[in-house]
C-alpha cells in the first residue's frame, strides 16, 4: 500500500502533493489555534465545519466536528470506528478538547496535535444514537405568500434562515417533510438535536405533528440544542420551526442550521 504523502505531517512532501489544499489546511488550523469554536461559528466563514479533501469517503455514521483536517485521497479502512488508529493524512484540531462523537456520543476520541493520542470510551449503554435527517433530500421549505424571499433556504450544505417574516423576531423559518419521502411515517424519535450558528440571540426551536400539536420545543442560547419529543398524540412529524428570538427588529442578521439529527 502506498504511503500517504501527508503521513508525516504537513511538510514538504505533503505540500508538494497537495499545494492548494495544504495552504488552505495551514490557514484553517491557524484559525482553530487562535480562536475558540464559538467565535469561528460567528465569523460565518465555513470554518466551523471540518476541512475534508476530495476523494475521501468518511466512515458511515461518523461526523467529525469542526477543526479536523482530512487531506484528499485519505482512505479509512473498512469497518473503521472511533478508537482505531487515525489514517495518515488526518489531523485533529491543534487545541483540541471537545470529543469526537459517533452519532451522538456512543464513543469518544481524544487525540493530540496531529492525531494518534490516547483513546477514551464512554459507555454505549447510556448513549443515544443520532441519525442525521438534515438536507433538502428530507425537508421542504415552507414558503409564505408575500414573503417568498424570506424564511429559509437550502444553501449547499446548510439551511440559511432569513430575516423579516415575523415582526416579533429577526429571523424565521419552517420545514416540512419533503413531498415524496416516507421517512417521517411512523418515525418516533425521542430526541431532536439541532446545531446552529449566527443570529442575534437565543433561538427558538420546535417541532409539531401533522395535526399542528407541539411535539417539543426549546429556547436555546448555545448550539447544539437537544429537544425531547412527545408523540403521545399518535401523529407523525409534520413541521420543524426555528426562529431567532430577538424582538422588534427586522435587521439582516440571518443565521444557519448546520445539522438536524434525531435519536
Amino acid at each position: 500500500m502506498v504511503e500517504h504523502a501527508c503521513s508525516r505531517g504537513i511538510g514538504g512532501r505533503c505540500v508538494s502533493a497537495y499545494p492548494l489544499f495544504a495552504k488552505k489546511a495551514v490557514a484553517y488550523r491557524i484559525l482553530w489555534k487562535i480562536f475558540p469554536a464559538r467565535v469561528l461559528a460567528l465569523l460565518r466563514l465555513g470554518v466551523e465545519r471540518p476541512l475534508v479533501g476530495e476523494a475521501v469517503a468518511l466512515p458511515p455514521g461518523i461526523r467529525f466536528p469542526g477543526g479536523w483536517v482530512i487531506f484528499p485521497d485519505v482512505v479509512f479502512p473498512s469497518g473503521w470506528r472511533i478508537g482505531d488508529p487515525l489514517p495518515a493524512g488526518v489531523f485533529s484540531p491543534p487545541s483540541f478538547s471537545p470529543l469526537l462523537a459517533e452519532n451522538g456520543g456512543s464513543e469518544s476520541l481524544m487525540v493530540g496535535f496531529g492525531g494518534g493520542g490516547p483513546v477514551h470510551r464512554s459507555s454505549p449503554a447510556t448513549a443515544l444514537t443520532y441519525t442525521e435527517i438534515f438536507t433538502a433530500s428530507y425537508w421542504d421549505q415552507v414558503v409564505v405568500v408575500g414573503y417568498e424571499l424570506d424564511s429559509i433556504r437550502w444553501a449547499v450544505d446548510h439551511w440559511k434562515v432569513y430575516f423579516g417574516i415575523d415582526p416579533e423576531c429577526t429571523s424565521w423559518g419552517a420545514l416540512v417533510p419533503k413531498v415524496g419521502t416516507t421517512w417521517a411515517t411512523g418515525y418516533r424519535p425521542s430526541k431532536c438535536r439541532v446545531t446552529f450558528s449566527g443570529g442575534t440571540g437565543s433561538v427558538r426551536i420546535g417541532l409539531c405533528d401533522s395535526g399542528g400539536s407541539s411535539l417539543g420545543h426549546d429556547l436555546a442560547a448555545v448550539s447544539p440544542c437537544v429537544i425531547s419529543l412527545d408523540f403521545s398524540g399518535g401523529l407523525d412529524i409534520g413541521r420543524f420551526n426555528i426562529r431567532d428570538d430577538v424582538a422588534g427588529s427586522h435587521s439582516a442578521l440571518s443565521f444557519y442550521i448546520t445539522n438536524i439529527e434525531f435519536a
